[in-house]
């Protein structure tokens, strides 16, 4: 059993967990599976805490996953000289019919790069994922956050304060300006309306997925708040565009990633951008590399029959958040648990 899904048992039995599942296409889903999104044998959907085992063990589930969450990161590790400035030479018209959605956090939706020379905006629906309580009144199928509407965005646009009048300003992500979605927008779609560089997409429709909080903070009990999403919620965000684009050319970009897993695209999320990239056309996924170079993160190496080797792990003392250690195996060997050795260096 997948251990993270193991550790959402722990709770309210019928409080509700996002899942990812793969299904047999042969068979109908179980009946303690509330599907959201599909994605030909991938599904995306909500099971009761208490029901996760039932849901795992029906005959029509060949995997359930826990949904996991991504991250950003915010310090740039390679050898980039700021004094050069990014040119990007326009192609054409900037790409017109072309929608360019972005999966990633805090966007000046207000800003004249992302509006029309009328004074309206370029964007098909700004999707904020985060749950808040003045969201709960506007419902959709994917059952997280809330959807804006370009009406909705239009008529915030002709109000004194726009932010206000929508009920969503960039900068309450997270403790800076929340400004990473509007640079990644900018360089993709920006119409240099601001003074800045012209994107080759300059006038490509948006579409902006919220995905979360960019830096983790604290609740009183010290509890974790924010955060950059999470797999189930990449592939509801990338059904949304893909059912809002039907038709037309889309670029998604999620800047956003992770450390963990097999790294050989076999994690059902990986498997189900697959499948939605298969399932039509006209449709492309770009991912950010990764500023993980000098990280340190991954470790390697080869243990023969009854041997063991020591892994040191560093975690910095003020680090209050989870942390975790994966390994992965050839699944016909065996590994047993040794007792970890836990201290400190110096």
């Amino acid at each position: 059993m997948d251990p993270a899904l193991y550790l959402l048992e722990s709770g309210d039995p019928e409080d509700n967990v996002d899942v990812i599942a793969r299904l047999d296409p042969g068979k109908p889903p179980p009946a303690g599976l509330r599907v959201v999104t599909r994605f030909g044998d991938i599904a995306t959907g909500r099971v009761a805490r208490g029901r996760i085992r039932e849901v795992r063990r029906d005959e029509a589930v060949l995997s359930l996953k826990a949904s996991r969450p991504v991250s950003y990161e915010d310090e740039i590790e390679a050898d980039v000289n700021p004094a050069i400035p990014t040119r990007i030479n326009p192609v054409g018209d900037g790409a017109p019919g072309t929608v360019v959605a972005v999966l990633d956090w805090g966007l000046d939706w207000a800003s004249p790069v992302f509006r029309l020379p009328s004074g309206d905006t370029r964007l098909l629906c700004l999707y904020d994922q985060r749950d808040r309580p003045e969201y709960a009144q506007h419902r959709h199928r994917y059952g997280r956050g809330r959807i804006f509407s370009k009406d909705e965005i239009n008529a915030a646009l002709r109000a004194s304060d726009p932010y206000h009048e929508l009920g969503y300003h960039p900068a309450d992500s997270d403790y800076s300006t929340g400004s990473h979605g509007t640079f990644v927008a900018d360089i993709a779609a920006g119409n240099g309306r601001n003074g800045g560089p012209v994107s080759a997409a300059r006038n490509a429709d948006l579409i902006f997925v919220h995905m979360g909080g960019a830096r983790p903070g604290l609740n009183a009990d010290h509890s974790l708040v924010n955060n950059f999403g999470d797999t189930a919620g990449i592939l509801e965000a990338c059904d949304l565009v893909a059912r809002m684009t039907e038709g037309r050319n889309c670029v998604i970009n999620l800047s956003m990633g992770q450390m963990g897993g097999p790294h050989d695209s076999s994690t059902l999320c990986e498997v189900g951008l697959s499948r939605l990239l298969a399932s039509r056309d006209g449709l492309a996924i770009v991912h950010s590399a990764g500023n993980y170079a000098n990280r340190k993160a991954h470790a390697r190496g080869e243990l023969a029959e009854g041997k063991q080797r020591r892994l040191r792990w560093y975690i910095q003392p003020d680090d209050r958040s989870d942390n975790e250690m994966e390994i992965w195996y050839d699944g016909d060997a065996e590994l047993e648990r040794a007792q970890p050795v836990v201290g400190h260096d110096g």
